[in-house]
């Protein structure tokens, strides 16, 4: 439930790291409910410019809540949300490991950080 909390405070956010199980939730969530309204309103008989106008809205909405996340994501595997314009990149990246430990965007969301004296480390996984 925790997890839900923390996804929906940095719902707008383009600061920091989102881990791979954030940005998968997040983009599939959105993309299900996407498609599940247009679906809907086709199945209702909406047509014409009003299909077109929800289309717009929901496309719209849907880039505004993922945008965000993907550019965490790529911050995660510290690259710059710039990447997010090269086509594919985010897609690509979303697959790839984050840096363990901190990087120049934040702590890392999966491994945490620790401070040791005046030193941030990452924590020793032993789930290898």
């Amino acid at each position: 439930m925790n997890r839900i909390f923390n996804l929906l405070g940095k719902f707008l956010s383009f600061a920091g790291r989102a881990a791979r199980t954030e940005y998968w939730i997040t983009f599939l969530t959105v993309s299900a409910v996407v498609y599940a309204i247009e679906f809907f309103a086709d199945y209702a008989g909406v047509s014409g410019d009003a299909f077109l106008f929800l289309f717009i809205v929901t496309r719209t909405v849907k880039s505004m809540i993922c945008l965000p996340v993907s550019v965490r994501r790529l911050h995660d595997v510290d690259r710059s949300g710039w990447w997010y314009l090269v086509p594919l990149a985010t897609f690509v990246f979303a697959f790839f490991d984050g840096t363990p430990g901190p990087n120049r965007f934040g702590p890392s969301p999966k491994y945490g950080m620790r401070r040791v004296g005046s030193v941030s480390v990452a924590p020793v996984r032993s789930d290898y």
